[in-house]
């Protein structure tokens, strides 16, 4: 195809960088009685600038919505300081107050809902740079619910869809010990997951370490 001269001169512009995509593939790769590895993929896309952090929500799932909204109330007030002293399960009105985020909301919108005095979906457990997070101190049979974003310098991703997960019986065997092993190229020293393979520099907060298999 010829360019018409008659248009003039072609420019070509480039954008600028933005935020990243949404993360791909949360899931749970291992749980037990009180704990849940969490494991995500990276974007597809990072839109010109590197992901920087991830940052994952959680909240628990709630048999009865009611007792849910006035523990969301609760924590809402005692946050801002308009109540320092309240009982979740005697918070009256609880349907003015429960509302569920948008599943596109991004990190940026809901913490600037929270500076301006609203609440946001869950609580935020975790923000680093690895792949992969051990929730710990958690209920047995419980449900919980996660939602992870990436981060880079433009700004964060939207929220991925919800990802529900129950904790096993109280008493069931817990999650498998990480092992320390070295690079033999760098000799940097990191972390793996036996069962699911995960590798990490960083060890994940919570999580046991084999000692006798280790560097093996």
């Amino acid at each position: 195809m010829q360019w018409d001269e008659s248009w003039g001169a072609a420019i070509t512009c480039r954008t600028g960088p933005g935020a990243p995509t949404v993360p791909k593939d949360v899931r749970a790769t291992e749980v037990g009685s009180s704990s849940i590895l969490l494991a995500w993929a990276a974007p597809d896309r990072d839109n010109g600038l590197p992901v920087t952090e991830y940052i994952v929500r959680d909240l628990e799932w709630e048999a009865d919505p009611g007792k849910a909204a006035a523990k969301e109330k609760a924590k809402a007030r005692r946050e801002y300081n308009e109540y320092e002293e309240e009982d979740p399960d005697e918070v009256a009105n609880v349907d003015e107050v429960y509302v569920n985020v948008d599943k596109h909301a991004t990190a940026d919108q809901l913490r600037k809902e929270a500076e301006a005095g609203g609440h946001s979906w869950g609580t935020e457990v975790y923000r680093d740079r690895p792949k992969n997070f051990l929730i710990a101190g958690l209920k047995p049979c419980t449900v919980y619910m996660f939602r992870v974003s990436a981060v880079n310098l433009a700004g964060s991703s939207v929220f991925t869809d919800k990802v529900c997960v129950r904790t096993l019986a109280e008493g069931s065997t817990e999650v498998t010990p990480w092992v320390m092993a070295v690079d033999t190229k760098t000799h940097n020293m990191f972390y793996m997951h036996p069962r699911t393979q995960a590798v990490t520099w960083t060890l994940p907060e919570g999580v046991l370490i084999d000692q006798a298999e280790s560097f093996k």
